[in-house]
C-alpha cells in the first residue's frame, strides 16, 4: 500500500469502506497510529486475494505481496517481460540501467582512460589488440 497523495488514499478509504472522518487528517502525525490501527483492521477481516480483486482496477496504489511463483504467472510482469526462460528455467531477466542500446566493447577501460603504456605493461593485455 503506498496511497500517499491525497486522491490515492481518498480512493483507498472508498474502497475500504472507511470514513475518512473517523481518521482525521491524513498527513497529521499523531494520528497515524490509529489510522494504523484501523487500517490493519480493516485490511485483516479479508484474505489478501480479496484485497487484490477490491483494488485491481483502482488508483488506490495497493498491490498484494506475491510469492516468487506468483510473480512469474502475473498479468503485470508478463506485459513487461520480466522473466525469461533459459535452459527450461524461468528466471528474472537482468534489468538494463538504460534504454538506449548497449553500446560496443571499446577494449578495455585503460586504453579511454590514457593509461595505455601502463596497460601493455601487465601481460594479458597486448598492444594494438583492444582487448
Amino acid at each position: 500500500m503506498g496511497a500517499l497523495e491525497p486522491a490515492f488514499f481518498a480512493e483507498l478509504l472508498r474502497l475500504l469502506e472507511i470514513d475518512p472522518d473517523t481518521l482525521g487528517p491524513q498527513r497529521e502525525r499523531a494520528g497515524w497510529p490509529a489510522m494504523r490501527d484501523a487500517l490493519s483492521d480493516k485490511f485483516r477481516k479479508e484474505t489478501r486475494d480479496h484485497w487484490a480483486r477490491v483494488f485491481a482496477d483502482s488508483d488506490a496504489c495497493v498491490t498484494p505481496v506475491l510469492t516468487a511463483t506468483e510473480a512469474i504467472d502475473d498479468p503485470h510482469m508478463r506485459a513487461r517481460n520480466v522473466f525469461v526462460d533459459v535452459d527450461g528455467i524461468r528466471q528474472r531477466r537482468p534489468r538494463r540501467a538504460s534504454p538506449e542500446p548497449r553500446p560496443r566493447n571499446r577494449g578495455p577501460r585503460a586504453w579511454r582512460l590514457g593509461h595505455a603504456d601502463a596497460a601493455t605493461a601487465i601481460p594479458v593485455i597486448h598492444s594494438g589488440t583492444g582487448s
